[in-house]
């Protein structure tokens, strides 16, 4: 703003001591004549001011579509940071649902290993208890036996409780091991969504400062239109006061040229 108004008193200023003068030359009888040199000049001063408006005129129309470009540049922005922040409500929503599902499987887990260590406690006391009665009555079972074979029976049932007991374990073992193949696998996938959660969260500053960057760059570039737009009106004045002053000029050189003829 300093600067325009040092052009404007530099260039007012001439015009104010060419209006002095022609005052003075209404007063002074003995002044100069009115010459179209001195129109000429004014004419040229008109035209620089009208180039200089142009100039300017260019400018504001550049820094106009620069701030439309910087304003869709921001409004793309906005797009993209609304797409990143559902992006991460999405993740936080499998993040609560992986730690839901991963201590529902924490407790089937829990339980499986319970359950095989209360049948392999029972496992062992039948074992226990089947030593310690073969010990005992294992000849009383093969004499009660009304035959070889009615024996050999005797001994599958003892055998099959045996074997039962052992596949239930080794079932029971199985299904702890798919369980914590589960919750491992459900574990590494919760993992991977906080891992893209940070990776959403860290585009999503980066988003941040560009918009920031975006609107501080609208603002300047909007204050040096409004600059430029008030170069231009102080040029607007010039310009119709040097017109004012030229049609002055060419009016009085009318009237001299009208009082020489008569």
């Amino acid at each position: 703003m300093k600067r325009n108004c040092k052009r404007f008193l530099f260039r007012t200023l001439p015009l104010l001591a060419l209006t002095l003068c022609l005052v003075l030359a209404d007063l002074s009888p003995t002044a100069a004549a009115v010459t179209q040199a001195d129109i000429d000049a004014l004419k040229s001063d008109a035209k620089g001011l009208a180039q200089e408006k142009k100039d300017i005129q260019a400018q504001i129309d550049k820094l106009s579509s620069d701030i439309s470009t910087t304003m869709e540049r921001k409004r793309l922005l906005d797009g993209q940071i609304g797409v990143t922040e559902q992006e991460i409500a999405n993740k936080e929503e499998e993040i609560a649902t992986y730690e839901a599902l991963i201590a529902q499987t924490a407790a089937e887990l829990a339980d499986a290993e319970a359950r095989e260590e209360a049948q392999y406690e029972l496992f062992c006391k039948r074992v226990r208890a089947m030593e310690e009665q073969g010990k005992v009555e294992y000849w009383s079972v093969l004499f009660r036996a009304n035959s070889f074979s009615d024996l050999l029976g005797r001994l599958d049932v003892v055998n099959e409780i045996m074997e039962y007991d052992q596949r239930v374990i080794e079932d029971l073992k199985t299904l702890q091991a798919v369980t914590a193949g589960k919750k491992a696998e459900l574990e590494g996938q919760k993992n991977a969504s906080e891992e893209a959660k940070a990776e959403l969260e860290t585009k999503k500053l980066d988003l941040d400062r560009r918009r920031e960057e975006a609107n501080a760059l609208v603002v300047k570039l909007q204050q040096q239109k409004k600059d430029q737009e008030d170069a231009m009106d102080d040029l607007s004045e010039e310009e119709a006061e040097v017109q004012a002053r030229i049609k002055a000029l060419i009016k009085k050189m009318e009237e001299e040229e009208a009082a020489r003829r008569a």
